[in-house]
């Protein structure tokens, strides 16, 4: 919400723009995504080189994958932040790991969406935070409406992906195992649902 003052002006500190670490900086993390979003939809789109297309994909999970030893370090080796949740950071890890153990061993296809559901609100509330940052630098903004416009967002997203006939085409041309294969094509079973929400929209 926009915080009302008595003399009904916003004083000049919370009108001038803050970055965070600065115009460049800020902007290239903003609009990182764009040329990677562009190569894959030129290459998914327009009938490109597949073997590309598939090292654009194992790309994007590698540099998933090589980000989460820096945010373990930066709970871990710090006293501080370790010390907030300290029960939650040391049993958190061992429980995981058990609970993977156990989904991969029994070959339980549920481990695939809640992976998925899992690094998507992890993804989406790393924008939040973002946001709120840029929010108390700004002197303005409201949480609720920061998280309902990403949180809307992705569902919207994912509603249209999932009403399109051309979503198990697409997939299909990126190499999954068999286990990954099926669980998208399960999710593609609510096709139908999704394809009368999105029907009012459009």
């Amino acid at each position: 919400m926009i915080r009302a003052h008595a003399s009904g002006a916003i004083p000049t500190t919370m009108r001038r723009w803050s970055w965070m670490f600065g115009a460049r900086a800020d902007l290239a993390i903003a609009l990182s995504w764009v040329p990677i979003f562009a190569v894959a939809h030129m290459l998914s789109a327009g009938g490109g080189d597949e073997e590309l297309l598939n090292r654009l994909f194992r790309g994007a999970f590698v540099l998933s994958l090589l980000h989460q030893p820096l945010t373990l370090a930066l709970v871990y080796g710090d006293r501080e932040q370790f010390a907030l949740r300290k029960r939650l950071f040391t049993w958190s890890p061992p429980i995981a790991v058990g609970l993977i153990a156990v989904a991969v061993l029994a070959d339980l296809w549920i481990v695939v969406p809640i992976a998925a559901v899992w690094n998507t609100v992890h993804t989406l509330q790393q924008r939040y935070g973002l946001s709120r940052i840029y929010s108390r630098k700004a002197g303005y903004g409201s949480a609720r409406l920061d998280r309902a416009v990403l949180y809307v967002g992705m569902v919207a997203a994912l509603l249209i992906a999932g009403s399109s006939a051309k979503t198990l085409a697409a997939l299909g041309r990126v190499m999954l195992d068999d286990r990954n294969s099926a669980a998208i094509t399960d999710l593609t079973a609510v096709r139908p649902f999704a394809l009368w929400l999105v029907t009012p929209v459009l």
